[in-house]
């Protein structure tokens, strides 16, 4: 037995047949001298041993190729098996994505359907809105128009009527107007009248004031200029002085209120000598200057008012004074 072991193994070797245990057998081929070379390794034994060994490993290999195809059969058939479910799943799948298909193609033929069916009644709608906005467009032109010509007509007439009762308001109003302004000038002519008569009676009261206020001033300043003049005070120094002021006074006046000839009058009288005035010409001149000064009130003049007086008044009591002497010069009446 021993033997017939060791024979199997030397033959597996001789064949090159490498056999584990569980694994798959792989096979070699006798080369030249292979069978000395295994009857040596078998050590003696009958060829018939070899042959049984040789078969039974035979036997060994063909059964475990048989149980591995029939291995490989269940696992292809079971692979089989899969692929057929899988494919069976696949064909569901299209079978319900082709049910689907159909069902969506159906509903979108619907929804075309009813979108056809909308866009026509839609169409049909929207002509018909149309056709009834050109009519209600014509009907509102229509009345338009209409109410614009009423609308116009009321327009004049009650333009005709403002107007006539704006000329008839105009009239009435002229006419009020022209009536009150008749009242008015009525009473601003008596107002004014009042107030004339009025001023005239102030004017009056105050010339009347300053004529009294005047009066007294002038007749002081004439009180001492008189008094002085009788003392004999004036000097013919002081008298040509005067005359001097009178002559510029009259010199650089405007004539208004006096007049040019006036002016001259007074520079013409002014500028003789003494002894060659008159007193009926100093008496002009002081006529002149006190006019002038009660129109204008101005001081100047009345300085040369009492400029003149003062000459008439030295003059008079100088003469007067010669006279009683015995003098009896010319001009020495007053």
């Amino acid at each position: 037995m021993g033997q017939l072991c060791r024979c199997r193994g030397g033959v597996a070797r001789g064949l090159g047949v490498g056999a584990s245990y569980g694994g798959l057998p792989a096979f070699g081929l006798l080369g030249a001298g292979g069978v000395e070379k295994f009857l040596s390794l078998c050590g003696g034994v009958s060829v018939d041993e070899v042959w049984i060994a040789l078969f039974g490993l035979l036997a060994t290999v063909v059964a475990q190729i048989v149980g591995l195809a029939y291995w490989l059969g269940r696992k292809f058939a079971t692979i089989d098996e899969r692929f057929e479910e899988v494919d069976m799943r696949f064909k569901a799948v299209e079978r319900q994505i082709a049910d689907l298909r159909a069902e969506m193609d159906k509903r979108f033929a619907e929804v075309d359907r009813r979108f056809a069916e909308f866009r026509g009644d839609a169409d049909r709608r929207f002509q018909a809105v149309e056709r009834q906005i050109v009519e209600l467009r014509g009907d509102v032109e229509r009345r338009f128009t209409e109410l614009k010509g009423d609308v116009d007509r009321r327009f004049t007439e009650l333009r005709e009527e403002m107007d006539k009762r704006f000329a008839e308001l105009r009239g009435e109003m002229d006419r009020r107007f022209a009536e009150f302004r008749g009242e008015v000038e009525r009473r601003f002519q008596g107002v004014e009248k009042r107030i004339e008569e009025l001023g005239e009676e102030l004017r009056g009261e105050i010339r009347r004031s300053s004529e009294s206020v005047l009066s007294a001033a002038v007749a002081m300043n004439t009180f001492v200029v008189d008094f002085v003049a009788l003392k004999g005070l004036f000097t013919e120094g002081e008298r040509d002085f005067a005359k001097a002021q009178l002559r510029a006074i009259a010199g650089v006046a405007a004539p208004n209120p006096v007049s040019r000839e006036e002016l001259e009058f007074i520079k013409a009288v002014f500028s003789k000598p003494d002894e060659e005035i008159s007193f009926e010409e100093l008496d002009k001149a002081l006529d002149i200057l006190w006019r002038w000064f009660l129109e204008t009130y101005k001081v100047e003049v009345f300085r040369a008012y009492l400029y003149a007086y003062m000459i008439k008044a030295s003059l008079y009591f100088e003469r007067l004074k010669k006279k009683k002497e015995g003098g009896g010069g010319p001009g020495a009446t007053a």
